[in-house]
């Protein structure tokens, strides 16, 4: 998530509605904001790659806490500040990076979410060292992916186009470092507090495979029509096309979300 790496999707109009219907089906899928296993005496939270800042928005509906603060490599898909809740604020910060130092240990919880974009060789070390910097001795963090490697295609042989979506899926986005995360971050010397792993809500398998689409259609734009072989973003539009096709259908790609919650020791 540097400045010098390529951010493989868009930001804008696509991109932002995306992100906000994830917290949407994220939130009902979970059934929580915040794990119920994390303190209700938290009061300042961090949000890492905050996308739009939706989350913390949600939580901003909430006066029990006193500072929520989303950080992003990018300002671009923010909601304006002058309509966000009270103690929220957003601000340009890139997690690559070690942590400014006037964020160091200052958050009760740091939240991350959908980091498989910019982890890379399997590596998410990057981001649980920056996060360890923001929090206070017993704070939490709160980690939540999708698990790449376990997406369940449901389509009975009748949906070859999106099976080949959910195949580049697995091959191109390297997901082992997922599941493997809690023990990661044991060897931070963080206490595993809770390891949640679920499908979402039936009424979410469409919106979920539509959104898989989506991913795919913003990688030919950002991605295949700058710098893939030539013709190559079309060929991936047109098999999203036809695998939305399918979707419509009845064929869904049912995806396995998992959140980590980590305490660091005092």
């Amino acid at each position: 998530m540097s400045k010098e790496d390529n951010y493989p999707l868009t930001r804008g109009s696509i991109s932002w509605t995306r992100i906000n219907l994830l917290q949407y089906v994220w939130r009902d899928t979970l059934g929580y904001l915040i794990h119920p296993e994390i303190s209700r005496q938290v009061r300042d939270i961090a949000d890492i790659a905050t996308g739009t800042g939706l989350w913390l928005c949600e939580i901003g509906n909430d006066n029990s806490y006193r500072n929520l603060h989303g950080y992003d490599i990018s300002a671009d898909s923010f909601i304006d500040a002058n309509n966000l809740p009270p103690g929220v604020q957003l601000r340009a910060v890139d997690a690559s990076k070690p942590a400014p130092e006037e964020l160091k240990g200052q958050y009760d919880v740091v939240h991350i979410r959908l980091l498989q974009s910019v982890v890379h060789n399997d590596d998410p070390t990057w981001i649980i060292d920056h996060s360890i910097e923001l929090l206070r001795p017993g704070g939490y963090l709160q980690w939540e992916e999708f698990d790449p490697l376990q997406v369940d295609l449901h389509e009975n042989g009748q949906a070859p186009n999106l099976a080949k979506l959910v195949e580049k899926l697995e091959t191109r986005v390297p997901g082992s470092w997922v599941s493997n995360l809690p023990a990661t971050l044991q060897r931070y010397n963080m206490n595993i507090i809770a390891v949640d792993r679920k499908r979402e809500v039936p009424w979410h398998h469409k919106t979920v495979t539509h959104l898989c689409c989506m991913v795919f259609e913003e990688y030919a734009s950002m991605f295949l029509d700058k710098a893939g072989p030539p013709g190559s973003g079309d060929e991936m539009r047109a098999l999203v096309s036809a695998a939305y096709e399918e979707a419509q259908r009845g064929a869904y790609a049912s995806h396995l979300f998992q959140t980590v919650v980590a305490q660091k020791t005092k």
